[in-house]
C-alpha cells in the first residue's frame, strides 16, 4: 500500500518528463530533417534534452530509494545533492517546519555559510519566501529578488548574494511537512521546466515522509495492542492427555485464587474448582475435546479458593502429534458481564414500568419510513398524542418558530448520517397555549450498510430548571459584582487610611474600625435578604463599635425608618467616622458630653430630616485639614442623597443634618471638595484645560477619589466626575477632555451609551469595573483596555500614560 502511494507523484512526473523528452526528441529529428535549423538551435534542443533526462534519472533514482526504505536523512540529503546537481544553482534549501508552526528549519541544504544548516530559522508567519509559498500553496518563482514586493529579501540571501531562485511546499498545504528551494545567484536563471522538476521532488519527499509518519503510528499501535493483551487478565492451560496433567499459568491460578502454586494439576484437581451445578457440563465437554477433538468453547462458574462464585469463559483446540495429544486453551474471567447481564435484564423491566412514570417522552423514529413510536409520556408533555409517519410534520409546526431552522438543519445531518447523535434545547407550543422549554436527546443507529436506520431518543420539559438557571446566573453575577465592589471599597478605604495617618498602629486602627462598619451594615443587609435596614440599627451599631466614656448623656429619636441596600452602606461608614471622631475628640471622649441623634419626618418634601448634634465637654479646636471622614461625610452622602450635607465642627462639638428623601433618585455626583475648590470664582464659564485630561465615571465616591488621586498626582487633571448615566453622557457632551475613565454600571444602569458616546466622539476609555466588558456591552465597544476591581493604581496610571502618549494606537492595541 505504502509503495502504491509512494509511486504516484513520482510516476506522475516521469510520465511528463517522458512525453515532454518525445517531443524535445521530435523536435530535434525534425530540425535535423528540415536543415533549415542553425547549429546553435540544435544544440540547445539537444542540451534541453540532456537536462530533461538528467532530471528523468534523478526523479527515477530518489523514487527508487524512497521505495527501498532509505532513511529520510539519506533521502533529504540526496534529494539536495541531486537537484542541485540537475539545475546547475548555486544553492539548495529543504525547510522543515516547526511543530510550533512559527518558524521554518534549515534541515538540509547545499552551498550555504558552513553552521547554518540545523540550525537556521526562516519565519513561516510573515516576511519570508518560504511564509509565502506556505500561505499561497503554490510554487513561489522570483525572477530578480531585488524587485520583488511579494516578501523581505532575508538577510541570508544578501549574504549569498542570491538573486533568483525557486521555493515549492513539500506535502499538501492543509498539512506541510516544509519546503524545497533551489536558488542561484543570477537573475532568469529558472525556467518551466525547472519548477516541474523541483515540484516532482517535492512530491516524492512529501510522499516519503508521509510513509514514515504512517510507520511511526503503525509502531506505537502495536505497542498498545500488545499492553492491552498483557493487561487483558487472561489466563492460558495446556492439558497432556498421556500424563493426566494440566499446566496452569500463573494467570489462571490468580483467576481461580490459588497462591503459592506453580506445578500441574490432575484433572481432578481442576475439575473440583467447578460450581456442583455445572461439573457434569463442563467434563462432558472436556471428553469431546479430548477425545473427539471438538473445539472447547464453554461458559461456567467456579469456586474459588475464598469461597466467592465466579464467572468463566474458555476456549480451547486439540492438538495430536508423535509426543502426544495436548488441548491448548485460555480462561477469562466474565463475571462482570454476567453481573451485566443480569442488571440489563432488570433495567429492562425497571425500564418498561419507568415509561410510565417518566417525565418525559421516550421515542423513536425509523429513518426510512418516517414511522415514529412515542411512549404516552408525550401527553403529559405537550398536552396530546401524535403518532405514525406525520409525527414529524405535526412536532415541528408546534416549534417556536425562531427554533425550527435549527431542528430542520440537525434533521438533515441525521437524514444523511452526518451525525450519530444530537442534543438540543427548544421551544414547543403545549396543548393549553404555552411556551416550553424542551430538552431532547437522541442517537442514530446505522444499518449494515452504514445507512441511518433508527433514532432513538428522549424529550422532557426543562423549563423550570432553564429558569433556576437563569436565576442563577443573574445572582452569580450581582454576587461577583458586589463582592468586587466591596473589594474595590476596602482598597479604596485602606488608600485614604493610609494618606492621613502617620503611624502603622494608628492606620491599622482606622483600616479595622471603617472595614468593620461596612461588615456590619452587610450583616443587617443579609439579614433582610438585601431589602434594606433600619436606620435606627445603623445608628445604634456606629455607637457601639465606638465605645466612648461613662456618664455621657445620649439620645437617639426617631420613627422607624428602612433604607435600601446602597444608602445602608454609604450612611453606616459616615455613622461611623462621626462616631469615631466623637469618641476621639467630641461629645462621647469624656464624662460631661452630649449627644443627640434624631430624625423626623418631613412631610414637605417627602422625607426624613437627619441631626446629628454633639456638646463636648470642653472646647474643641476644628481641624486644620478635611481629612478622610469629612470627605466619606459630605461627598458619599451628598451624592447617595443627592442633598447638600450640613457638616460645621464648632466649638462645642460637630453638628451634621442632612435630609433622607422618602425615594432615592439617581445620585448626581459632583466633583470632591478639592475640585470644586479649583472651580470657584469662574462664574460657571468652564476654561480651557492643559492637554491630556480625564473624565472619571464611577459611581462610588470612594472609588472616584482613589483613581483621582492617582491621575492627579501623574500630572493629569481630572474635569469631572459623573455617577450615573445621564449625568456622564451629559459631561461626555459638553466638556472637552482626552480620556475617561468608565464603570460598566452606575447606580444599577449599564453605560453603553456613554461608552457610545465617547466612541462617536473619539475619545479613548479604559473600562474600570467589577464585571468583564464582554459581559455587558456589544463586541465593537467592549474592545477596550480593561482594568478589573479592586483598581491598582500604578497599573492605572501605566495604561493612561500609553493612552495619552499615542491615543489611537494605544486604543486600538489594547
Amino acid at each position: 500500500m505504502h509503495k502504491k502511494n509512494l509511486r504516484s507523484p513520482a510516476a506522475d512526473r516521469l510520465e511528463e518528463l517522458t512525453r515532454e523528452n518525445a517531443e524535445l526528441k521530435a523536435q530535434l529529428a525534425a530540425l535535423g530533417a528540415g536543415g533549415s535549423a542553425s547549429a546553435a538551435e540544435e544544440d540547445n534542443a539537444r542540451a534541453r534534452l540532456l537536462r530533461r533526462e538528467e532530471q528523468q534519472a534523478i526523479v527515477a533514482a530518489l523514487g527508487n530509494r524512497a521505495l527501498a526504505g532509505a532513511p529520510l536523512d539519506d533521502l533529504l540529503g540526496e534529494a539536495v545533492s541531486g537537484v542541485g546537481k540537475a539545475l546547475g544553482c548555486d544553492y539548495t534549501a529543504i525547510l522543515r517546519l516547526l511543530p510550533d508552526g512559527e518558524n521554518f528549519l534549515l534541515t538540509a541544504g547545499s552551498g550555504w555559510r558552513t553552521g547554518l544548516v540545523g540550525t537556521h530559522l526562516v519565519s513561516a508567519r510573515t516576511g519570508s519566501k518560504a511564509s509565502f509559498a506556505l500561505s499561497s500553496g503554490q510554487p513561489v518563482v522570483t525572477s530578480d529578488i531585488g524587485h520583488e514586493s511579494r516578501f523581505d529579501q532575508s538577510d541570508i540571501f544578501l549574504e549569498h548574494g542570491v538573486k533568483s531562485g525557486v521555493t515549492v511546499l513539500i506535502g499538501k498545504q492543509d498539512n506541510p511537512w516544509g519546503a524545497l528551494g533551489v536558488h542561484a545567484c543570477e537573475t532568469e536563471r529558472f525556467v518551466a521546466e525547472d519548477i516541474g522538476f523541483v515540484q516532482a521532488v517535492a512530491n516524492i519527499l512529501a510522499v516519503a515522509i508521509e510513509r514514515q509518519r504512517a510507520e511511526t503510528r503503525l509502531q506505537a499501535q502495536e505497542r498498545r495492542l500488545r499492553l492491552a493483551l498483557d493487561s487483558a487478565h487472561i489466563g492460558t492451560w495446556v492439558w497432556h492427555k498421556e500424563e493426566g496433567l494440566s499446566y496452569w499459568d500463573e494467570t489462571t491460578f490468580d483467576i481461580f485464587g490459588v497462591q503459592e502454586r506453580s506445578g500441574p494439576l490432575t484433572h481432578e484437581e481442576a475439575l473440583a474448582f467447578v460450581h456442583p451445578a455445572d461439573r457434569e457440563r463442563v467434563s462432558r465437554e472436556l471428553k469431546a475435546l479430548i477425545e473427539e477433538g471438538r473445539p472447547l468453547s464453554i461458559e461456567f462458574r467456579i469456586t474459588r479458593s475464598d469461597g466467592e462464585i465466579r464467572w468463566l469463559a474458555s476456549a480451547a483446540e486439540c492438538h495430536r502429534s508423535d509426543q502426544g495429544t495436548r488441548a491448548y486453551g485460555v480462561n477469562y474471567d466474565i463475571s462482570a458481564t454476567k453481573k451485566a447481564q443480569a442488571e440489563l435484564a432488570d433495567n429492562a423491566a425497571r425500564y418498561r414500568l419507568s415509561l410510565r412514570a417518566v417525565a418525559g417522552v421516550v421515542y423513536q423514529r425509523d429513518m426510512t419510513t418516517g414511522q415514529v413510536t412515542a411512549s404516552e409520556g408525550l401527553e403529559r408533555l405537550v398536552g396530546e398524542s401524535h403518532g405514525g409517519t406525520s409525527f414529524l410534520p405535526w412536532w415541528i409546526e408546534r416549534v417556536h418558530p425562531d427554533d425550527r431552522d435549527r431542528l430542520r438543519a440537525l434533521d438533515a445531518e441525521l437524514q444523511k448520517g452526518e451525525r450519530d447523535s444530537f442534543e438540543a434545547t427548544y421551544r414547543v407550543r403545549h396543548a393549553d397555549g404555552r411556551w416550553i422549554d424542551v430538552w431532547d436527546r437522541a442517537y442514530l443507529v446505522f444499518d449494515k450498510e452504514g445507512r441511518p436506520s433508527r433514532l432513538f431518543g428522549f424529550a422532557s420539559d426543562v423549563s423550570e430548571l432553564l429558569e433556576v438557571q437563569r436565576r442563577q446566573t443573574v445572582l452569580l453575577a450581582e454576587l461577583d459584582h458586589r463582592v468586587k465592589n466591596m473589594l474595590a471599597n476596602i482598597s479604596a478605604i485602606a488608600t485614604q487610611s493610609r494618606s492621613e495617618t502617620h503611624s502603622i498602629d494608628s492606620f491599622i486602627r482606622s483600616l479595622r474600625g471603617r472595614i468593620q462598619a461596612l461588615a456590619d451594615a452587610h450583616e443587617l443587609l443579609s439579614r433582610s435578604g438585601w431589602n434594606g435596614a433600619l436606620l435606627r440599627d445603623l445608628v445604634e451599631g456606629a455607637l457601639r463599635a465606638a465605645g466612648g466614656r461613662a456618664n455621657v448623656r445620649l439620645e437617639i429619636d426617631g420613627p422607624d425608618v428602612m433604607l435600601p441596600p446602597r444608602l445602608t452602606q454609604s450612611l453606616a461608614l459616615s455613622l461611623h467616622e462621626l462616631a469615631a471622631n466623637a469618641a476621639r475628640f467630641g461629645a462621647l471622649s469624656a464624662p460631661g458630653g452630649h449627644l443627640k441623634i434624631s430624625w423626623e419626618r418631613d412631610d414637605l418634601r417627602n422625607g426624613h430630616l437627619f441631626s446629628w448634634d454633639e456638646t463636648a465637654p470642653e472646647a474643641l479646636q476644628p481641624p486644620a485639614n478635611e481629612g478622610f471622614g469629612t470627605f466619606v461625610i459630605r461627598s458619599m452622602m451628598e451624592t447617595e442623597l443627592r442633598e447638600k450635607v450640613r457638616l460645621e465642627f464648632r466649638p462645642q462639638g460637630v453638628l451634621c443634618t442632612f435630609r433622607i428623601p422618602q425615594m432615592k433618585e439617581a445620585p448626581r455626583h459632583d466633583l470632591p471638595a478639592a475640585a470644586r475648590g479649583r472651580q470657584n470664582g469662574r462664574n460657571g464659564a468652564e476654561p480651557a484645560l492643559p492637554k491630556g485630561s480625564i473624565l472619571i465615571v464611577e459611581d462610588s465616591p470612594l472609588l472616584a477619589s482613589v483613581m483621582q488621586e492617582a491621575v492627579e498626582a501623574a500630572g493629569w487633571p481630572v474635569v469631572g466626575l459623573a455617577a450615573d448615566v445621564a449625568e456622564a453622557r451629559r459631561m461626555v457632551a459638553e466638556r472637552s477632555f482626552s480620556l475617561a475613565l468608565l464603570d460598566l454600571n452606575l447606580q444599577d444602569e449599564i453605560s453603553t451609551e456613554v461608552a457610545r458616546d465617547l466612541r462617536r466622539k473619539g475619545v479613548p476609555y479604559v473600562i474600570a469595573s467589577a464585571y468583564r466588558p464582554q459581559d455587558l456591552l456589544e463586541p465593537d465597544l467592549a474592545d477596550a483596555p480593561y482594568l478589573p476591581k479592586p483598581i491598582d493604581q500604578r497599573a492605572l496610571v501605566e495604561i493612561v500614560r500609553l493612552l495619552m502618549s499615542s491615543p489611537l494606537e494605544s486604543f486600538a492595541s489594547m
